[in-house]
Order: structure tokens, then sequence, then C-alpha cells
């Protein structure tokens, strides 16, 4: 994986705020760029595997979980034929709507085990690690979700909104660099 770990953590951190935007073009935009980072796609590849993902977020976002589950893995589907890695698409795009349904129903609990063990197996399984090996970034990225749902709830304190932005970025970041570290 040749992925550079804080412009992968950059374009995640830009599409998550994009939803929170509701500004699609944005949102496109930043799964594109990190959807090319992270699996070292060509633009193309990256649009294409992107036009699944964005399916996806649209069926996550009324609940369709099924539907969510078929187009996210229809963007694996891209990502492993045009990334070599190998993996099942199938079985990736069923973990990362486990995640998101994970997360959603984690928001305002303060364990957030299963949503660490949830992102070490959608990136067991995507880059062929033991999940032991990526734990630890997980736990960031899990991190970085809490520091995300606390910028967007509607009872943060506006002076501290952009606090909590700036610490789901770091906390990407840390995650990307030791994930990086890890599989290398």
């Amino acid at each position: 994986m040749s992925f550079n770990p804080e412009s992968t953590a950059q374009a995640e951190y830009e599409f998550w705020r994009a939803h929170n935007d509701k500004d699609v073009p944005r949102l496109r935009a930043a799964l594109e760029s990190w959807t090319g980072e992270l699996y070292d796609l060509d633009p193309d590849a990256s649009t294409e595997a992107v036009e699944h993902l964005l399916e996806a977020t649209q069926h996550h976002d009324v609940r369709d979980w099924d539907a969510a589950t078929k187009c996210a893995a229809g963007y694996y589907q891209v990502v492993a034929e045009r990334s070599g890695l190998h993996f099942s698409p199938r079985r990736a795009g069923a973990l990362e709507v486990s995640w998101w349904r994970i997360h959603d129903d984690l928001e305002h609990e303060t364990d957030k085990t299963p949503l660490v063990d949830a992102f070490c197996g959608l990136y067991a399984e995507v880059l062929g690690v033991p999940q032991d090996v990526i734990r630890e970034s997980c736990k960031l990225k899990a991190e970085a979700t809490v520091e995300h749902d606390r910028a967007e709830d509607s009872d943060t304190a506006p002076e501290k909104v952009e606090e909590h932005w700036g610490a789901a970025a770091q906390a990407l970041e840390q995650s990307y660099r030791l994930m990086k570290n890890s599989i290398s």
C-alpha cells in the first residue's frame, strides 16, 4: 500500500464535512480523492467506484441496509478489480455497511469496541492482514468518529464545533499513519 496517510486522512475528513454540509459535489470529489489515494486507483477507476458508494450512502440515509450493502459491494468490486488487492467485494461491502450501522447505533454510547471490531474486520478483509495488526489504527478511526459525532451534535456549543472537527481530522491522520506503518 503506497497511500499517503496525510492526504488520505484529509480526503476522508473532507467527505465527512461535505456529507454533513449536504454538499454532494464536494462529497463526490472527496470520496474520489480518498478512494484513489487509499487504494492507488486512477481517476477513472475512483470515479467508477465512487458512483456505487454514493448510491450506498443514499440508501444508508434512509436505512435501506440491503440496498446499501449491494451498492457498497459494487464499490469494492471496482476496488478489487482495479487495485490488485485480493478480497471478497461482497464481504467487504457487508463489512462497510456493518460499520455504518454500528456507528449509528453507538452514536451516544461511550463504549466503541463494536465499532473498532467492525473497522478491524473491514480493513483486515480488504488489506489482507490480521485484525490485530491494524487494531490500534482502528481504535484511532473510532476516536475520529466520536469527534465527528460531537461536531455534528446539535447540543455541541457552536464555539466547540471546529475543535471537534479538528480532533477528528487529527485522529484520522494518526489512524492512517499507524495503519501504513503496521502493514508496511
